[in-house]
């Protein structure tokens, strides 16, 4: 009896975990995003290129202080060759409801990456039921192919995973 009570319990918190993770659907690929430059992306425009999607906010330390750590990672690897991918890219969405504070984020953290996006929405943008964001910061490790490879990497992680994808 116990085994099988230890069983169940181990089968709905593996039914838990399963139905939270990120499944990409073709609708997702295709999503487009306005950028801060007013220009439309998708996940699929990234085709052929690892891809960090990482959520953010201004007013969030962890965040900014992550920004410090991605900015190396991403000059050492941005025009870096990989097995499975052309590139390394990073898509920035911002959690952000003040323009001003997001924009001053983005130049006091010295980003240089050009793929930015944030609606203003703050937690009520649609990205974070998409993507299921419970925590700032959080990202998301993109293969060639659009498939979610990793997620929630910190940039020893990420700096592990991307030298193991060379």
């Amino acid at each position: 009896m116990i085994k099988s009570i230890v069983f169940t319990i181990f089968a709905m918190v593996h039914l838990v975990s399963k139905s939270q993770e990120l499944r990409l659907s073709d609708s997702l690929l295709n999503y487009t995003f306005k950028t801060v430059q007013d220009k439309n992306i998708s996940l699929a425009s990234f085709k052929g290129s690892l891809l960090l999607v990482e959520f953010w906010a201004s007013w969030d330390i962890p965040s900014r202080k992550n920004h410090v750590e991605l900015l190396k990672i991403y000059e050492n690897y941005q025009d870096k060759k990989f097995k499975l991918a052309k590139k390394f890219n990073i898509l920035s969405i911002s959690l952000d409801v003040n323009p001003k504070h997001h924009k001053l984020a983005i130049t006091k953290d010295g980003i240089t990456w050009k793929n930015m996006v944030c609606d203003y929405k703050g937690w009520d943008s649609p990205l974070v039921d998409i993507f299921k964001i419970k925590i700032l910061p959080q990202n998301f490790l993109f293969d060639g192919k659009g498939k979610v490879i990793s997620h929630s990497l910190w940039y020893e992680e990420l700096e592990k995973q991307l030298k193991a994808l060379q």
